[in-house]
């Protein structure tokens, strides 16, 4: 009896110790400094120069069918992942912030743009020289601001994204519905969206 009594003890102990830690941690989570407007252009730029940066590792290649889809997964997809991880990070979600990638010649269909995107898709594609776009947007009655970044078309993004006749054999069999093919050099190619609470 006396050895139960100590082992309750004990695991009680354990217990309450685990939800202080647990508050202690939420505590913290909850008085996070919020992502600032700048801190955004700074992460969305440092995903722009990796995009460019891995790309660039296609420039000597010349036959489309060595771009596979273990190309794509080295190539293009970190940026994805990284933007994702970005928004799901603890910080993010606290501020709610939404991010994604757009382009009215989407690949994947999650990229297709809403209507209010296409608009600064637009404005993107006849201003050469507007890289960032921001303007306030107001969200489920959230103050906020939406915030776009520019994504141009780099000669190594050719390789999958230049002619109809060039894409390689992946895309082709993963993506019946592709629009993303075309475009010329320095063209717009897409955006990042980004959307982020605040007055």
């Amino acid at each position: 009896m006396k050895h139960n009594f100590l082992a309750n003890f004990i695991f009680i102990g354990i217990v309450a110790q685990s939800h202080l830690g647990f508050a202690q941690t939420a505590q913290l989570t909850s008085t996070q400094t919020p992502i600032s407007r700048g801190e955004v252009v700074n992460k969305i730029d440092q995903l722009t120069e990796m995009r460019v940066q891995l790309a660039s590792t296609l420039l000597n290649v010349t036959d489309r069918n060595q771009i596979t889809e273990e190309t794509f997964k080295q190539v293009c997809q970190p940026v994805g992942l990284s933007l994702k991880a970005w928004v799901e990070s603890d910080q993010a979600k606290q501020q709610g912030i939404k991010a994604k990638q757009i382009s009215e010649r989407y690949r994947n269909k999650n990229n297709k743009p809403e209507d209010f995107e296409k608009k600064a898709l637009r404005e993107m594609y006849f201003n050469k020289d507007l890289v960032w776009k921001i303007e306030k947007e107001k969200l489920d009655g959230v103050d906020g601001f939406r915030m776009y970044r520019r994504i141009d078309t780099h000669t190594s993004c050719k390789s999958c994204h230049g002619s109809r006749e060039q894409r390689p054999q992946f895309v082709l069999d993963k993506y019946p519905e592709d629009k993303a093919f075309g475009f010329p050099k320095d063209s717009l190619r897409g955006a990042f969206s980004i959307w982020i609470k605040g007055t």
